[in-house]
């Protein structure tokens, strides 16, 4: 699988994190929000998010540019189907993740990986709530998103052993291990 776009549902701390670390390894990201208000201010987070690497000298201004041309918000649910993946993170209430997998479900394309970053919540309950139990995978990344280079990639009991091993290749070049 070949992933250029990735999806981002819930821009808060962990969304804002996966965002700029995909966007810095130049895959464009697609973030979705509960309001064009609330993607807003997650925008202007980011910017504020970069502007203190930059006075860390770990970004440069043209860095900076870079990755907030990369991410760009969307309305619904249903404009992630441009992404090859789309990764939930919302708060860890068990309703709210199934509810947005089931619309991420008849959005995407089969073939998408829908991954999310629970830490708490059963990913096989979380996929059976799909029509494609077998593309739902956990990926449970740790916080600062950007400095720390790691993910945990968590297999629900469906999930299929030719989505299993994609993820970390996806994210390879994010330098991420898994």
């Amino acid at each position: 699988m070949n992933v250029r776009t990735v999806g981002i549902v819930g821009a808060g701390t962990m969304g804002q994190g996966i965002a700029i670390t995909c966007a810095a390894a130049g895959l464009d990201v697609l973030v979705r929000e509960r309001s064009p208000e609330t993607a807003q201010r997650a925008l202007a987070e980011i910017a504020d998010c970069l502007d203190r690497d930059i006075a860390r000298w770990s970004r440069t201004q043209s860095e900076k540019k870079a990755v907030l041309s990369r991410i760009k918000t969307v309305a619904d649910l249903a404009a992630l189907e441009a992404a090859q993946i789309v990764i939930e993170s919302v708060s860890e209430d068990l309703a709210l993740k199934s509810s947005i997998f089931q619309e991420l479900d008849r959005a995407c394309p089969p073939e998408d990986i829908l991954a999310t970053n629970t830490s708490a919540l059963s990913v096989t309950e979380i996929g059976a709530r799909t029509r494609r139990p077998d593309r739902v995978i956990g990926l449970h990344f740790l916080q600062p998103v950007p400095r720390v280079p790691l993910v945990e990639v968590v297999r629900g009991l469906a999930t299929s052993d030719a989505t299993s091993p994609l993820p970390p290749r996806i994210l390879a070049p994010l330098s991420w291990s898994a």
